[in-house]
């Protein structure tokens, strides 16, 4: 409802819980102001008197009744304070959910990466860009063609139905090259099968 004047600037000392018997927007900031910056802004302040590294120092809750009309925090969303030396401050975004009944960190936004934790994967629907190193150090399974290059001259990795792996380039004409390091060699276990004039030198 609409008031008249203004509500004098007063702390809130105690818990303040806004209730509503529909899903309408309960809180709304408004700025007015044309410039710029970032506006308008929520704060959460945590005035400790001896902060420490890794202390939380806000939260968000998503709660809901599960189907035994108990409260549960679905999903959390944190704010913590990684390191705390002055000059050298990081924080971290931290993500929780509910997982199998379980509260469960599924997700960190640090200063260095994001991570995935607990068990999360990662599912992209789209094109991926990597502009650094890709640093796998388990076991990679690519369920399509992987094509790793540069413009059109590229070599191609895919699964051939009925014949396993194959390896390929995608440009014509172009060669592919083994090439082990120092005084290693390529060793083949098993057959090989050469359907083409071969030239060893």
């Amino acid at each position: 409802r609409k008031m008249a004047g203004t509500i004098p600037g007063a702390g809130i000392t105690t818990p303040l819980t806004l209730t509503t018997a529909d899903n309408t927007t309960q809180i709304t900031l408004t700025s007015t102001d044309a410039d710029a910056n970032s506006g308008p802004a929520l704060d959460y302040y945590r005035n400790s008197s001896s902060p420490a590294d890794a202390d939380y120092i806000g939260t968000t809750r998503y709660i809901g009744r599960n189907d035994n009309t108990q409260d549960v925090n679905f999903v959390l969303i944190s704010a913590q304070a990684n390191d705390v030396s002055d000059g050298t401050e990081d924080g971290i975004i931290e993500f929780a959910n509910i997982k199998a009944g379980s509260q469960t960190i599924t997700a960190r936004l640090r200063s260095d990466g994001f991570q995935l934790l607990n068990g999360s994967t990662l599912t992209v629907n789209g094109a991926t860009t990597l502009e650094s190193t890709l640093d796998v150090t388990s076991a990679a399974v690519f369920n399509s063609t992987v094509d790793v290059g540069v413009g059109n001259d590229e070599l191609r990795i895919e699964a051939v139905s009925g014949q396993g792996p194959k390896l390929s380039t995608t440009a014509s004409n172009s060669p592919i090259t083994i090439s082990p390091h120092g005084t290693g060699f390529l060793d083949i276990a098993g057959g090989l099968v050469v359907s083409e004039t071969d030239t060893i030198s």
